[in-house]
């Protein structure tokens, strides 16, 4: 079949494939092209071999073109080749089923010799369905081509057609047979075309018609905005209705007609019908499948999206009428939109009439649409069962999708009639009022009958009475009233505090009736805020006293209270005697190293069992309650003995407990790897620890590995192409050689061969010989141009800096290349998984190390620690270094490792000690952490004494383990506890070393109940490259999270407000915060009270959402966050955003961070050449990107198969697969002789001058069309030589050749000696500028607004450049101004930046100003980035190679000169 690559290329493409319409989908969903003529039913109205009953017979018929001499007598009659047809038998029948069948039988109508009324046969498929049919293909077999019939189409599923395009001999009888004009433009979406194209005599057989019925009318670039397009692409039936065969003579048949050796040569035959279409979905479905419909299992149907439903999502899925049904669009999905029914109905239906008045709610709370809920359910009604039905109503609060919402009124149907919603307050008849319609309306007397009298009014009651004219006594305590006591209906009106029918008590949270003073209940031991009558608080256990703020009898110690012993820890025998294991003043706790305090523990608790090599410091304490122990960051386990996904080999020595597995993401099958050796898991025939080898004999393709040779293409007619192998015309050119493209060659055919889909790129590798300027390929859609080298290049089709990708789907395709004065070695197809690359998602997992081994370019994860500022602390810089029998002292030695690093002092072993003074500002137990830095492999040791105690005690000691940046450890004791250590005002504190080496910056000193082990975890601020040490934005990737789309996104800075937290909520924090402690087991570091960020957020719908925040907390320990739906929380660090994720939509992958995402990188640093990755002067990140997409793209590495004969070993080049080749031998498995050389696989030259030989016997070539014996140059006639294929015929054109010029042409282009006014190498059209061959009279047009064809060759048409109109091309087209020869386009388009697209031309000069002086260049975060003002070529250049790779973006900052009110400025040139 045959498809056209849509919008501009230089590919003709001829494929078992699909067509997309010429747009840009957008929106608009479209299922995949397919075949519609394989699955179809086809009739035919008369088939040679059989009757019109169907019954077989013999039928003899003559083939058009000529016999051979020899063969069979029956199939040779008078020189013509004939044969007979006959259904019953398979070898001579020839049903209309053939030519959907894929082989290469054929149908055949009767021949004419059986009347001339099967001139005219109709072939019809029906496709069963309604289809959106983008071409029709058709191949002929054994005949011409049809010389008169039409196209047809119905869309009744056969009831009626109408024609699709017509089909004529001559352009007399598109005028007279179909009135239509001949080869006309299509002005219109719906113009049904007549061409005389495809009615030549012309091939004799194996002929072809391609039918188009999109690409080159209006609405194609723009199908889903098009609605004339997309109605005439439907059909349900193709009908090809067949007028008159191709004949010889002519119209002139009928004299002939009674001859059978004539008219049996004349019939129809056909051997495939391919029609290029898809489901009708309209825009709402990408998948159309069968089996969904188990009446006709065949039918296809639309898998629906954009909540559509029906076969062809025709209309809104039940629910979803809030807006009609409208087909997508490529700028909006136009899906159908819930209705509002509050859950109490399942369908609705859309009223315009609702729409127009506004009185639709939908699901975002706006009054936008036309949704009319139907059944509404639970006692609800309205257009949005918004309401309650009469005699119901819903009390506030209650959420309108509450299915037992509504509920019955509490009204006497005597008085009332019905209620309100909300409040439920009954409305009174018209005589009745009150809150329960309890008394008479004013002007009506004596309730409950309350007539209407209007003799007298009644006088008010005195005070304390209710009811005139009768003044019954109000029944209230008088001491909880106010003054008026009760109001006219009797009810009793309650002081503040006081409730009550009778205002006889207090209200919660008040006490001592009839004063109701508020409950002071605040003490560290209520329960609640509430008291009794007497105002006595209501306490926990241990606590007493009127407001909860004393111990109760047997405990003390407020406000902890403490009691009795705890009998999981103690003995039992009523004295607090602790258990081995246990200690606390009430036996309450586990001691160090030991956890879960419980009664079935012999010895109260249990030994943590933390494995060192993997905790923290080598600290062996666990958590009480879990006995989790304090792991490193990348290790994990219950006792920290085992690596985290993505990690391996568990090492005392690593600061981060485990290495990162590194492995391969496109090598391996996952990241994760043996936890012991490291090993990742390779894909096939891939090895290596992390899985970036081919294992032996085998190899990784390079990302050109879809390459097809243009010279083992063909010309268009069929023969071999001409191609050079001349290594200084074309260098390292690939296989046999490369095709010359010149006007004696102008078009090459590639036929291509795909097992997988698209989309793909398309790049081709050319070079353009010494002729100067640029190389057009032309196309019958797009023009590409090869930019000049002399050097093998790359041109990503359509070239220009855009690459447009091509959606080809596995089958055979075919490419026409039509170029001039161009060398083309190879086209490559590149899929999307590589200029895409969407692969290279990298989990980041080594530290930042400022080591010089380390590639500086490599991301890497730049660890920080909380601050320890606020601590006392001592820099090891300003300690004396001695030997430890104190003879030499001398200050220490100071070492910055970076610039970065701060000056620290140099430990270098040999039995030295540090001696520094630390003052701190108590007295009492402290916790002493060293922040150090060590290049050292090894685990080391640093005693830590305190001067002036007993020689031998070694109260603590630290661990030194090799770090690449500020490092921290704790102090631990012998038995690997947290050391406590007694410290005065000013400490003396002797550091002791043997052979160890390090760094020290600081040892701080921090309060033994407030350290916490986050003090030495490590954790990740960012990812940064290595070399750098400190937080810098520059150098800075914060990592990415997850946000759904259906979650509701809160940014901090734009949509948080500052909120001062209340001085109760301070008072109440603090109490919190000791009973958080008590709890917790855990010590908050407190913070001076700030403002608070507070979100008002409006969700679109109502329901449960989870609360995710995102923040940045990188300053203190952990601390727990109160989260109110209502207000906010005042915490230290910075929030970034939070999302609201609905329920539904919720998962814990939400709180991973995301890969970091170097596809952008590698599409910037390796897209230059068409992706060719180079493996001798690329880059490494774009090699090892390479390997990672080719390895996972084959799901492993490709076997060499080296020929065993062509080359000298099995080993291939493990990039690129090049086995190693005998002499003389090419290819990448060493398979053929190079061209010039014979005899493989010992390939000798050819012994023949300039001509080639047999690349078997070596044997000399005598080409075609050559002079004998020397068989080097071309015959008479004949032209452009070539040593493999000889010459060509010059055919030149009688009707326009000049006078006596004689039919020899050019030797090497070919080219005959054309009359005035004619071109063509044949000088068989008429030149640019000329029209109607041979006379070829001038084209009337303006020569400034034409193409360089200037008009149409046949109708003398003005072809007008891209932005002029007019009968002459004169004029400007709408949207654009200023008519201008020396525009490419002819006129500028307007640009109004959106706001219009009607312009004209301006009468002031229009010009350029460019003065460079004054301009800077910024990077986002409005640094500037040095640049130089070269004054000669009035230009500013800056050097941009040494950036960071963070910085995606820069931005040309304007001087004043160029700032105010510029409204005819234009463009200016920037690169």
């Amino acid at each position: 079949m045959s498809v056209f690559i849509p919008k501009h290329t230089i590919l003709v493409v001829d494929a078992k494939g699909q067509e997309t319409f010429n747009d840009l989908t957008g929106f608009s969903l479209s299922p995949p092209y397919f075949n519609l003529a394989e699955g179809s039913r086809i009739s035919a109205t008369a088939t040679c071999g059989q009757d019109e009953a169907g019954t077989p017979r013999y039928e003899l018929y003559c083939k058009l073109v000529g016999g051979p001499t020899n063969g069979l007598p029956t199939q040779n009659i008078q020189g013509q080749f004939c044969d007979y047809c006959n259904s019953a038998d398979p070898n001579k029948a020839h049903p209309v089923s053939n030519a959907i069948d894929g082989t290469e039988r054929w149908w055949q109508s009767p021949p004419l010799s059986r009347g001339l009324g099967y001139n005219e046969v109709n072939v019809t498929l029906d496709l069963g369905q309604l289809f959106h049919v983008a071409y029709v293909l058709i191949k002929f077999a054994n005949s011409p081509r049809p010389d008169l019939w039409v196209l047809e189409r119905s869309v009744d599923n056969g009831r009626t057609f109408t024609p699709w395009q017509y089909f004529a001999h001559s352009k007399r009888e598109c005028i007279e047979r179909f009135g239509k004009q001949p080869n006309g433009r299509t002005l219109s979406d719906d113009d049904q075309l007549c061409t005389t194209e495809y009615s030549r005599i012309v091939p004799l057989e194996n002929g072809e018609i391609v039918v188009s019925l999109v690409n080159g009318r209006p609405g194609s670039k723009n199908f889903t905005y098009s609605p004339v397009l997309r109605d005439f692409t439907k059909a349900t039936n193709i009908r090809l209705r067949f007028l008159r065969t191709s004949t010889l003579l002519g119209h002139l048949i009928s004299k002939a007609q009674r001859d059978p050796t004539v008219t049996r040569r004349y019939y129809y035959s056909i051997k495939d019908i391919s029609i290029g279409g898809r489901c009708v979905c309209h825009g709402h479905a990408q998948v159309c499948g069968g089996g969904r419909n188990p009446d006709n299992p065949n039918r296809l149907q639309c898998e629906c999206q954009h909540n559509t439903c029906g076969e062809s999502c025709d209309r809104c899925c039940p629910g979803f009428n809030q807006k009609p049904w409208r087909a997508a669009t490529v700028d909006s999905p136009n899906e159908c939109q819930p209705c509002q029914c509050f859950f109490h109905a399942f369908d609705c239906y859309y009223d315009p009439e609702v729409e127009k008045r506004g009185a639709s709610l939908d699901t975002f709370g706006r009054y936008d649409g036309g949704g009319v809920c139907i059944n509404c359910q639970h006692n609800t009604a309205g257009v949005n069962c918004e309401r309650c039905i009469e005699g119901f109503y819903r009390p506030y609060g209650v959420p309108p999708e509450s299915p037992s919402g509504c509920i019955p009124c509490r009204c006497d149907e005597r008085t009332t009639a019905g209620c309100e919603m909300g409040s439920g307050r009954c409305i009174c008849k018209p005589q009745f009022a009150g809150e329960n319609c309890d008394r008479c309306a004013d002007g009506y007397y004596y309730y409950p009958q309350c007539f209407r009298e209007f003799c007298c009014k009644p006088t008010p009651c005195p005070l304390g009475h209710f009811g005139s004219p009768i003044c019954q006594r109000c029944t209230c305590d008088y001491r909880g009233t106010v003054y008026e006591v009760c109001d006219a209906s009797g009810r009793c009106l309650c002081r503040q505090g006081v409730e009550g029918e009778r205002c006889d008590r207090c209200q919660p949270r008040y006490h001592s009736f009839p004063n109701c003073e508020a409950c002071r209940c605040d003490g560290a031991g209520v329960v609640d805020s509430s008291c009794s009558p007497s105002g006595r608080c209501v306490c926990l256990p241990n606590y007493g006293g009127q407001e909860c703020d004393e111990c109760a009898p047997g405990y003390y110690g407020y406000p902890d209270c403490a009691g009795e012993c705890s009998p999981e820890g103690s003995h039992g025998n009523g004295s607090c005697h602790c258990l081995s294991n246990v200690e606390g003043t009430l036996c309450n706790r586990c001691k160090p190293l030991y956890w879960n305090l419980a009664t079935d523990n012999p010895h109260g608790c249990i030994e943590c069992r933390c494995d060192l090599k993997g905790t923290l410091s080598g600290v062996g304490e666990c958590e009480q309650k879990s006995g989790q122990c304090h792991c490193k960051p990348n290790a994990c386990g219950h006792s920290c003995d085992s690596c985290k996904d993505g990690y391996f080999m568990l090492q005392k020595k690593n600061y981060f407990g485990c290495r990162g597995c590194q492995c391969d993401v496109g090598g391996a099958i996952d990241l994760t790897c043996d936890e012991i050796s490291g090993q990742c898991r390779c894909r096939k025939n891939i090895v290596g620890r992390k899985c970036r080898e081919p294992a032996p004999n085998h190899y990784f393709p390079t990302l050109h590995q879809l390459k097809f040779e243009v010279e083992d293409g063909t010309t268009p007619n069929s023969r071999p192409v001409r191609f050079g192998y001349n290594p200084r015309e074309f260098p390292d050119f690939s296989w046999r050689g490369y095709a010359v493209m010149s006007p004696a060659q102008p078009e090459v055919i590639l036929t291509l061969t795909l097992g997988f889909p698209g989309p793909f790129h398309i790049v081709i590798r050319y070079v353009t010989p010494k002729q100067k300027g640029r190389k057009r390929a032309r196309a019958r859609i797009l023009e590409v141009i090869f930019p000049e080298s002399r050097s093998p290049s790359f041109l990503t089709v359509p070239g220009e800096g855009f690459a447009e990708p091509f959606a080809l789907t596995p089958g055979k395709w075919i490419i026409h290349i039509r170029a001039e004065g161009v060398l083309l070695d190879y086209l490559v197809l590149l899929p999307r998984d590589y200029y895409e690359a969407p692969l290279l998602q990298e989990k980041i997992t080594q530290p930042c190390t400022y080591l010089p081994a380390a590639h500086r370019n490599t991301n890497c994860l730049l660890y920080k620690h909380v601050a320890l500022d606020g601590f006392s602390s001592v820099l090891g810089s300003q300690g004396i270094l001695s030997s430890r029998s104190e003879r030499r002292r001398r200050q220490a030695r100071v070492r910055r490792p970076t610039p970065d690093h701060p000056e620290m002092a140099a430990l270098n072993g040999r039995q030295s000690q540090l001696q520094l003074s630390l003052r701190v500002p108590h007295s009492g137990p402290y916790t002493l952490v060293l922040e150090y830095a060590s290049e050292v492999d090894n685990v080391q040791n640093v005693n830590i004494v305190i001067s002036g105690q007993l020689d031998g005690q070694i109260p603590a000691r630290c661990l030194v383990t090799p770090c690449s940046f500020l490092c921290r450890s704790v102090a631990v004791d012998s038995s690997n506890q947290v050391a406590v250590l007694q410290l005065s005002h000013k400490t003396e504190l002797l550091l002791q070393t043997s052979t160890t080496s390090f760094l020290l910056y600081k040892v701080y000193a921090v309060p033994a109940e407030e350290f916490s082990i986050e003090y030495v975890d490590p954790k990740v601020l960012c990812v940064s490259t290595h070399g750098r040490f400190t937080e810098d934005s520059r150098h800075c990737v914060m990592r990415q999270f997850d946000k759904p789309s259906s979650a509701w996104i809160l940014y901090a800075a734009r949509d948080g407000q500052l909120s001062s937290a209340p001085a109760v909520a301070l008072q109440r924090g603090d109490n919190g915060d000791w009973r958080w402690r008590r709890q917790t087991e855990s010590y908050p570091v407190r913070e001076p009270q700030s403002d608070g960020v507070v979100f008002t957020p409006r969700v679109p719908l109502p329901g449960r959402y989870v609360v995710v925040v995102h923040y940045h907390q990188p300053e203190h320990t952990s601390f727990p966050v109160e989260v109110r739906v209502d207000a906010g929380r005042d915490w230290r660090g910075e929030c970034d955003y939070i999302l609201l994720v609905p329920d539904s939509s919720y998962t814990p992958d939400l709180l991973k961070e995301k890969p970091l995402d170097n596809s952008a990188d590698f599409i910037q640093q390796c897209r230059g050449e068409g992706f060719y990755v180079d493996p001798r002067t690329s880059s490494e990140f774009c090699r090892d990107s390479a390997r990672s997409l080719v390895a996972a793209y084959n799901d492993g590495a490709l076997a060499c198969n080296c020929d065993k004969s062509g080359s000298t070993g099995p080993t291939c080049d493990p990039v690129g697969g090049q086995c190693p080749c005998r002499q003389h031998i090419i290819g990448r498995q060493c398979t053929k002789c190079a061209t010039g050389y014979y005899g493989f696989p010992y390939c000798r030259p050819c012994e023949c001058g300039s001509r080639l030989c047999d690349e078997v016997t070596g044997r000399c070539i005598c080409p075609p069309q050559t002079v004998k014996p020397a068989c080097d140059v071309c015959q008479n006639q004949t032209f452009n030589y070539h040593p493999l294929l000889g010459c060509e015929g010059c055919n030149c054109s009688p009707d326009g050749i000049k006078p006596g010029a004689g039919p020899e042409c050019e030797r090497i282009t070919g080219q005959c000696s054309c009359k005035p006014r004619i071109g063509g190498r044949q000088c068989d059209r008429c030149a640019a500028g000329y029209y109607r061959f041979p006379d070829c009279v001038p084209c009337n047009c303006n020569q400034g607004g034409v193409t360089r064809d200037v008009c149409h060759p046949d109708t003398g048409r003005c072809l007008c450049k891209r932005n002029v109109a007019g009968v002459r091309c004169d004029t400007c087209r709408e949207g654009s101004f200023y008519f201008d020869p020396s525009n490419p386009q002819g006129c500028t388009s307007c640009f109004c930046f959106g706001a219009t697209d009607q312009c004209q031309s301006s009468s002031k000069r229009r010009g350029k100003f460019v003065d460079m002086r004054g301009w800077r260049l910024e990077r986002p975060d409005q640094e500037q980035v040095p640049s130089v003002l070269n004054t000669a070529s009035n230009t500013v250049v800056a050097d941009i190679q040494e950036l960071p790779p963070t910085v995606q973006s820069l931005h040309w900052v304007a001087p004043q000169s160029y700032l105010g009110d510029r409204i005819n400025w234009h463009l200016c040139d920037v690169t």
